[in-house]
């Protein structure tokens, strides 16, 4: 048995759909929001660029987070399809645009899952169809989510940009289907006010907000003051992370700065008057000239940590004075690719040299098929009732081979612990537990 990857069915088709999204009042091109975007993280790429100021992957560390959840209640959508017994998963992965540099190895994740699905003999006894899309804009990620429809998806992957999924988001599960990402950190992702039908494998701003203030903790501060930009991004985060210090019992003063502003002297100022043990910085591309300003103030780099809109080599590429960020630390979502998974990726793809996201993806497609597996059917509301209890509580398994000789045996609850770790969805169908990477420049 074999996954079928499918390519675009009509040019027809596809021209139709898009004289359609260009036609609705406006421009999808143009769409995109400046802030609380994946691309603007884009600046969280470690890949080496020979600047000055770079990440040392050798003081790379990885850390879980949890969140304790008294109870996890399935998912209840209230529609339904007719099922034609055969899973189809269509695809929405930047193979053109800012986010281009993931897709290598988010599509080879989803060949290794579908390869693995089919040596167990697929779902429900037949092989997982696979629909490829591009989301590199606004425009192409509405094409290929209508054309996925179109063409009898049961279930739709991605896209990776928070801004974009939520521009399909309502057309996907107002149709009565799935949508589940790996890369969406964004708040916001309400299943309730989306048919209980969306879920992601990726670490929200709510427990990123947990991991920076873990890590504050460790340097044992005391006094903490955020600085963030005054957007979605800026202010989700800026209050998920004050909420987890103050319940460490760590004091933390807030400034809220404009990300367009032309001087950031107000913003170092205010930030900087009470004296913090510690300055936690929540930006995007603009985070250097306010990283400026506080080195100028003599704010030791070691008491500087940054979050996923800033850490990167993208910020140290600002800075020309050699090891001028040594010792900040910033972190960023995603489970750390373990080896022998790099090594399977990159037998599909000898190119690949980011592996973001790519545990995540391949869990991600991994869950959908053992819920279709348990609900013996290709329909979406039923599986979306079993996703949130295929990853936790029950029999434990770490491979779809492994959790469905178990179904096979009777089990009706497994606790699928994959390629990124143990997830724990909770009832909003995200991870209850998540890992992230602590990187430090240097």
């Amino acid at each position: 048995m074999r996954a079928l990857i499918w390519n675009a069915a009509s040019i027809v088709i596809a021209t139709l759909l898009l004289a359609v999204s260009c036609t609705s009042g406006s421009d999808p091109s143009n769409a995109e929001s400046p802030q609380g975007t994946t691309e603007d993280r884009a600046a969280t790429r470690i890949v080496p660029t020979n600047a000055v100021n770079e990440i040392d992957p050798n003081r790379t560390d990885y850390f879980n987070v949890s969140q304790s959840e008294t109870s996890t209640l399935e998912a209840a959508p209230d529609c339904s399809y007719e099922s034609d017994n055969r899973l189809i998963i269509g695809g929405l992965l930047p193979q053109t645009g800012k986010l281009d540099y993931l897709e290598p190895a988010q599509q080879a994740a989803i060949q290794l899952a579908l390869d693995d699905i089919d040596r167990a003999e697929g779902v429900t006894g037949r092989d997982v169809i696979y629909l490829p899309g591009d989301s590199g804009s606004s425009g192409s990620t509405l094409v290929a989510a209508q054309r996925h429809l179109e063409e009898g998806a049961d279930v739709i992957f991605g896209p990776p940009s928070s801004v974009l999924s939520k521009q399909v988001t309502s057309e996907i599960t107002g149709s009565c289907r799935i949508q589940i990402s790996s890369a969406n950190t964004a708040a916001g992702f309400t299943p309730l006010e989306q048919n209980q039908l969306y879920f992601r494998t990726a670490a929200s701003d709510e427990l990123q907000g947990q991991a920076l203030s873990d890590i504050v903790a460790r340097s044992a501060a005391t006094n903490v003051s955020i600085i963030a930009e005054d957007g979605l991004y800026g202010q989700a985060l800026a209050a998920f992370t004050t909420t987890a210090l103050g319940n460490a019992n760590i004091e933390v003063a807030q400034t809220v700065y404009d990300p367009t502003a032309v001087d950031f002297n107000a913003a170092a100022d205010s930030a900087t008057a009470t004296s913090p043990d510690a300055i936690v910085l929540i930006g995007f591309e603009e985070s250097s000239q306010i990283l400026k300003e506080l080195l100028r103030r003599g704010i030791t780099t070691d008491k500087i940590y940054l979050s996923d809109g800033n850490a990167g080599n993208a910020l140290g590429e600002k800075f020309t004075a050699p090891n001028e960020l040594d010792g900040i630390r910033g972190v960023l979502p995603g489970a750390e690719a373990p080896s022998p998974f790099k090594r399977r990726l990159n037998q599909l793809d000898e190119d690949i040299v980011d592996y973001s996201f790519s545990p995540e993806t391949y869990d991600a497609i991994v869950i959908v098929a053992l819920a279709a597996e348990l609900a013996q059917s290709d329909a979406a509301p039923e599986i979306a009732k079993r996703i949130n209890g295929v990853t936790s509580g029950g029999a434990r398994c770490s491979s779809f081979a492994q959790c469905k000789k178990l179904i096979n045996g009777g089990e009706t609850d497994i606790d699928y612990n994959g390629i990124s770790g143990p997830l724990s969805f909770s009832s909003n169908g995200e991870p209850t537990e998540a890992t992230f990477a602590v990187v430090e420049f240097g």
